[in-house]
């Protein structure tokens, strides 16, 4: 009997802890892959018709007050970004920022100048965002959308470099003023393929607002308004910390 319970007593005692054991293995819960800092890049291409407008700050109209066309811009961007995210119960909540390079590049000329020697035009630069992102996690994949405040400085303006008939004698070179601000929203959808890495594809939708373009010629001042936005689409890959 003494025999016995001994043995008992030794098969408690080793069973006790491998146990414990087992069960904190099945019920510990997981680490998300999505909760914390990160770091990543990403790439993609976009584009828009810009609308432009005269609007004389003088007597004195460059082509015709309220002269108006359009242009289309198209091309790539690549940028960095980084940002803080938060998980509750699927739900994931965070802050993001990027900063990159937009070569989305295009031009038209007024088509009611003479020759066609007024042309507006939008070139490439440095753009970046800031934005808060709200999004639902199954697991491995999630869903989020996004929105906040835009930047860029892509170099807007509108020459006439042309003196040659049937051009006009005079010539111009007015531009936009530094850096622009405005809003940008979108969306899209990550997968984590590992507990570290994932990765992206979005949409992301950016309103500049009207930029004035301006200029001097022959002592008078003139001035264009270009109405500015752009669709995205971009892809990128991020580092969980």
């Amino acid at each position: 009997m003494q025999l016995l319970f001994g043995a008992a007593i030794a098969v408690a005692a080793f069973a006790g802890p491998a146990s414990e054991a087992v069960a904190q293995t099945q019920f510990r819960p997981s680490v998300s892959p999505w909760e914390g800092f990160y770091l990543g890049v990403h790439g993609g291409y976009g584009g828009r018709s810009n609308d432009v407008i005269e609007d004389p700050v003088n007597a004195v109209p460059y082509n015709g007050a309220g002269n108006s066309w359009s242009y289309s811009a198209e091309g790539y961007l690549a940028a960095v970004h980084a940002g803080l995210n938060w998980e509750s119960y699927g739900l994931v909540m965070g802050l993001e920022g990027s900063f990159g390079y937009m070569a989305i590049k295009g031009d038209a000329a007024d088509p009611a100048s003479p020759g066609l020697d007024t042309i507006a035009a939008q070139g490439d630069g440095t753009y970046g965002d800031v934005t808060a992102r709200i999004g639902y996690t199954p697991g491995r994949m999630l869903y989020y959308v996004e929105g906040g405040a835009a930047f860029a400085d892509l170099g807007w303006s509108v020459k006439d470099t042309c003196t040659a008939p049937p051009c006009s004698p005079t010539t111009i070179t007015a531009t936009s003023d530094g850096t622009q601000s405005g809003w940008t929203a979108g969306g899209g959808i990550a997968w984590a393929f590992s507990q570290r890495g994932s990765l992206r594809l979005e949409y992301g939708y950016y309103d500049f607002g009207e930029i004035d373009v301006t200029g001097t010629s022959g002592g008078n001042t003139y001035n264009w308004v270009q109405e500015v936005t752009l669709h995205t689409v971009k892809a990128g890959v991020t580092i969980l910390f």
